[in-house]
């Protein structure tokens, strides 16, 4: 676990992880954390790395792992964040698929720490949709095409893991470019299934939402740059994905010039019929549209007994616009040869005290 500055929320992580493997496997890399996130980890009994300077959270877990030696001592290596809480049967369910000498890694299922807010309503349907509807066919054992292994709680061989370059420089983000690596390299495939579960604590507010969009898709963007293409079947699946999501990308990008299209027209169709006509065929398109959408909230809602994702439904809309304008804006900063991140932190928003989690089943 690699950490910066969480003493809001380590302990309570920990706890959690304590449930299933001892402290003394345990081992956390306090990133130049200048509050008492290392003190809170050591008094859960853990072993802890603390780093003077602040390097990033793919520089600290390569810190951890030469300076624990853990490849040398452990076939498997676990990742979580600092804010993930494993669900008890995780290393029950997930360990076995190692025992298929072909399998490399397994990646964690993320479900959200539910709070009836509209940031983490919608969240929660986009595990579920990603999850459900494009992971499985990635990890199927016929394709192993999968992009990314999350890195919030997610398991790796240890002898993949010294193939791959954790902390590849101008990475905004790491788990990425350790999936495009393993790939690349062919050094096995990845395994997934919904009970190797994990809740982590996703954004509550507008701010902290974009910032960690942002992240991500530069991130995703930085990652195809650096790795560039190879000829295999996982390509031919980025390619797929990247036209889907620029064709739909676009769509949501005009859908605000769409709208404001069809009230005009409607209106001036009082005056002229051909504008009404017009006004009424981009109405129905958007109706369609809308319609398509909140049926993955009815289906998200039914799959996670989760009724009050019907009431946030109808605003999902203006987060798929918010989606595409990152995955465009990202695009431009990523392949600007004048932009290089560092992968440093920023001290991550997290929610208030009070605000307990609740779990999903």
């Amino acid at each position: 676990m690699a950490a910066f500055n969480e003493e809001s929320i380590i302990a309570d992580s920990l706890q959690a992880l304590k449930k299933i493997i001892a402290p003394a496997h345990i081992y956390v890399s306090s990133d130049g954390s200048v509050d008492r996130t290392a003190e809170l980890a050591r008094a859960e009994g853990c072993q802890v790395l603390e780093i003077s300077a602040n390097h990033g959270k793919a520089d600290a877990l390569v810190a951890a792992i030469n300076h624990f030696r853990l490849c040398e001592n452990y076939d498997f290596i676990l990742f979580v964040d600092a804010d993930t809480r494993l669900r008890e049967d995780y290393l029950i369910n997930g360990l076995p698929y190692f025992d298929d000498p072909k399998i490399a890694a397994v990646a964690g299922f993320a479900r959200t720490q539910w709070q009836d807010n509209i940031f983490i309503a919608y969240r929660s349907r986009v595990w579920f949709t990603i999850q459900t509807f494009f992971r499985f066919g990635m990890t199927w054992k016929f394709t192993n095409v999968n992009m990314i292994i999350p890195g919030f709680a997610s398991m790796y061989r240890a002898k993949a893991l010294l193939d791959i370059d954790i902390a590849k420089p101008g990475l905004v983000i790491e788990d990425f470019n350790m999936t495009f690596e393993l790939q690349k390299k062919k050094l096995g495939k990845i395994a997934h299934h919904q009970n190797i579960t994990g809740y982590t604590q996703d954004p509550y507010s507008f701010k902290s939402y974009c910032k960690q969009i942002k992240r991500w898709n530069l991130g995703f963007w930085q990652t195809v740059k650096a790795n560039g293409f190879w000829l295999s079947l996982f390509w031919v699946n980025l390619s797929v994905y990247l036209l889907e999501m620029l064709s739909a990308g676009l769509t949501f990008l005009i859908l605000p010039s769409l709208i404001s299209f069809s009230l005009s027209a409607l209106f001036l169709g009082l005056i002229s019929p051909e504008f009404y006509y017009w006004g009424i065929v981009i109405l129905k398109y958007l109706l369609i549209l809308f319609a398509l959408d909140y049926l993955f909230t009815i289906i998200t809602a039914i799959a996670n007994n989760r009724p009050e994702l019907l009431f946030y439904g109808p605003t999902m809309l203006f987060f798929r616009w918010l989606d595409a304008y990152y995955f465009f804006t990202t695009l431009f900063l990523a392949f600007n040869t004048k932009i290089n991140s560092n992968g440093r932190w920023v001290p991550p928003e997290r929610w208030p005290k009070e605000a307990a989690p609740a779990l999903n089943q």
